[in-house]
């Protein structure tokens, strides 16, 4: 498959200048390199009051650049272009809308010329250039490679192999010194189908998306102040709300949060309330989870050091036998299928790339393990150590990002932690004085220290579908939920509901 880097779509640069790729002239010839500005005089001929330069401290060009941008994207046509026609800026010049009409419109040559004629923001050497500006750091080679590889893409989907493999020697090769990648790239002239070239690839042809991801990859590498990143307004926002909601210490809501007004959520609704008790079990309860869907496969870790870690199928066939040669204590996988985490009986955690199954990596945490969870954005791992400290692990980094104290924890009992809340911005943990502690994920700050079980809490669970409801339980054989009071006066409502429909249809 291609290299992430290569493929990822980001967020600097799909949007099309408002005229439908095609930009308003400048009017003046010194207008600012950040877009493009026209003459301040109206078009009737006569002149404008002067506005300000800044907008509440804002730069007025940028804002209302960012403005036509998103204007455009609502389908507010006739709108963006009067904001352009009455401010006197434009979204884009006309060269870096031709560059941009080049890639999509697969016109391969032209693109590399304008990119060759580019200049390199804040390069004072480059006195000359034709409006196209490289951000700060671009790579020039890598930008041509880009083009080039989908170059070569398209010509394999065509069936033009001989111009294909030309292209490839004389055109790649020189430019790219990872002969991984263009080993890989030379496998896929033995693909003997569009179908075949497009999985193996994770490539979805010409006309396809591919040529607006291409794009996006390049206007990475594009200055912001003649290329505005794609939707820029939308990501703001985005930017505002998930900061708001990481400063939101008891975040309970599920829904995204208004625009009108900054967010915080009430206390009041933070599962601190225990609603509901369970006491059937006649000894200690050890672990708690909630259920999700069934999947096709399943693995197992055992103390079994020749069972250790084995996936099986629901007809109880062996699938796989990673042989670790390790006692597995804990296993997690990841939601994006692309992570298994085994924990062994000493200090050391294995991470698998679930896909190929080979073990990418080992940590040794230099104490013991007592339990492991992954994210749902299948990015951090929770350790939970037994000297009563939980971690978070960025998986693809392998560094730790945040740890989490005041719990206490066992060499002999196994206590566990997990991930919960809204958009799972808490961590909750069980502790061996019979606490539940509830930390803010991304501060590491403690928010609640619940009366739980006795004399421990062995295991947290949160709801995946509620935000405000999670279960516990320990040694004392009970199992809790957690929630709060409006959760109890529904949950009541509802059952006092079904009792009475009970007894109507059992009267009838």
């Amino acid at each position: 498959m291609l290299a992430e880097d290569d493929r990822q779509a980001t967020a600097n640069g799909t949007s099309r200048s408002y005229a439908n790729g095609k930009s308003q002239h400048r009017a003046q010839a010194g207008a600012s390199s950040n877009g493009a500005h026209k003459s301040a005089a109206a078009l009737n001929g006569s002149s404008k009051p002067r506005v300000p330069e800044k907008y509440l401290g804002h730069d007025r060009e940028e804002v209302t650049r960012i403005l036509i941008q998103a204007l455009s994207d609502m389908g507010y046509q006739t709108a963006a272009e009067s904001v352009s026609r009455d401010s006197g800026f434009e979204l884009e010049s006309p060269t870096v809308a031709a560059f941009r009409n080049a890639v999509l419109e697969g016109n391969w040559n032209e693109a590399e010329q304008l990119l060759s004629g580019a200049t390199v923001a804040g390069d004072r050497t480059d006195q000359a250039g034709n409006g196209l500006v490289l951000a700060n750091g671009a790579d020039r080679n890598i930008m041509r490679f880009w083009i080039r590889q989908q170059k070569f893409l398209e010509l394999l989907e065509e069936r033009e192999t001989g111009q294909a493999l030309m292209v490839l020697r004389t055109e790649l090769t020189p430019l790219y010194q990872d002969t991984q990648k263009l080993h890989f790239l030379s496998s896929l002239l033995m693909c003997q189908s569009r179908e075949d070239l497009m999985a193996r690839a994770e490539w979805d042809g010409a006309y396809g998306q591919s040529r607006q991801v291409l794009l996006s990859e390049l206007s990475r590498c594009i200055s912001p102040s003649v290329m505005l990143p794609e939707h820029r307004l939308a990501i703001l926002l985005h930017q505002v709300k998930a900061s708001q909601i990481g400063a939101c210490l008891w975040h309970s809501s599920a829904a995204s949060p208004s625009l009108y007004s900054d967010h915080i959520c009430d206390r009041r609704h933070f599962p601190t309330e225990n609603v509901l008790e369970l006491d059937d079990h006649s000894d200690e309860v050890w672990h708690i989870a909630f259920s999700h869907d069934d999947g096709r496969s399943f693995i197992t870790g055992s103390l079994d050091k020749s069972r250790g870690l084995v996936q099986w199928n629901l007809s109880g066939e062996k699938l796989f036998d990673w042989a670790n040669n390790h006692r597995v204590e804990d296993l997690s996988v990841s939601p994006n299928g692309r992570w298994l985490v085994a924990m062994d009986d000493t200090h050391h955690v294995q991470i698998y790339n679930l896909q190929t199954r080979d073990m990418e990596y080992e940590m040794d945490l230099n104490i013991r393990v007592t339990s492991i969870s992954i994210s749902q954005d299948s990015r951090h791992l929770l350790v939970n150590h037994a000297n009563g400290v939980a971690q978070l692990i960025d998986l693809v980094t392998r560094e730790p990002v945040q740890s989490y104290t005041g719990h206490k924890g066992s060499d002999y009992y196994v206590i566990r932690s997990t991930f919960g809340g809204a958009d799972e911005s808490f961590v909750a943990s069980g502790s061996e004085d019979g606490f539940i502690y509830i930390w803010h994920k991304a501060s590491a700050q403690l928010v609640e220290k619940l009366n739980g079980h006795d004399p421990r809490v062995n295991s947290v669970a949160w709801s995946p579908t509620d935000p405000c409801l999670f279960a516990s339980c320990g040694d004392d054989g009970k199992i809790k939920i957690w929630s709060n009071n409006q959760w109890r006066r529904t949950h009541m409502e509802t059952m006092y509901r079904n009792h009475e429909a009970s007894r109507s249809s059992n009267g009838s």
